[in-house]
């Protein structure tokens, strides 16, 4: 283990990762990851230290997408898109899908596929002369609407009781509610393994005897 990107207070659900060269000709290898304390944060990897933080207006960001210096975050129980700038985490601009957006992906240098619930399963948006995303049309994306027409999507990825409502605490977690300190949570670890250790070495003593 290099090390550990600690601050999120809440489950993480997605990450992304970059490489910037400055002007210098030095590269920084970043990430920008999301979760349930409703944040996006942007990360030096190189370092293992957190860059900058930004919130999400209350709603929990189910993905992020990175693709040159724009970064694109989807979130649940929300048709909106946003799109944020990698070097601080400034807001950009803001698409509006059709319904909810399940997921993201960046194809060629600018161009931003989306998968949605019905009835258009997958949108595409694009940069244009105005240096704004906008909606836009591909023939290979009508093709595959077409070829999935019949599949039936949920309504969020994030996991949900039986009364639909969102599973924001796992068994036996209290990080939702008591954000760890974060030595302590690195010494904690380390503790673990320790532990592990230990059980193993003992093991191997007993079947040697």
């Amino acid at each position: 283990v290099k090390g550990y990107l600690l601050g999120h207070t809440a489950f993480t659900t997605s990450i992304d990762t970059v490489i910037i060269n400055s002007d210098n000709d030095n590269r920084s290898n970043l990430c920008v990851s999301c979760g349930g304390d409703k944040t996006l944060r942007l990360w030096n990897i190189d370092t293992c230290s957190l860059v900058t933080t930004t919130a999400t207006d209350d709603l929990i960001p189910t993905q992020v997408a990175i693709c040159g210096d724009t970064v694109a975050v989807i979130f649940d129980q929300s048709s909106t898109i946003k799109l944020y700038s990698i070097s601080n985490l400034e807001y950009q601009q803001s698409l509006e899908s059709a319904t909810q957006p399940l997921g993201l992906q960046w194809f060629g240098d600018s161009k931003l596929l989306v998968l949605a619930k019905e009835p258009c399963l997958l949108q595409m948006y694009e940069e244009k002369s105005d240096e704004k995303y906008h909606s836009a049309e591909d023939d290979r994306i009508s093709g595959l609407v077409e070829l999935t027409k019949d599949v039936e999507l949920p309504s969020t990825i994030l996991e949900t009781d039986n009364n639909g409502h969102l599973k924001l605490e796992k068994l036996k977690e209290g990080r939702l509610h008591d954000e760890w300190n974060r030595v302590d949570r690195v010494e904690k670890v380390k503790a673990n393994r320790t532990k592990a250790s230990r059980k193993r070495r003992s093991r191997k003593r007993q079947r040697a005897s």
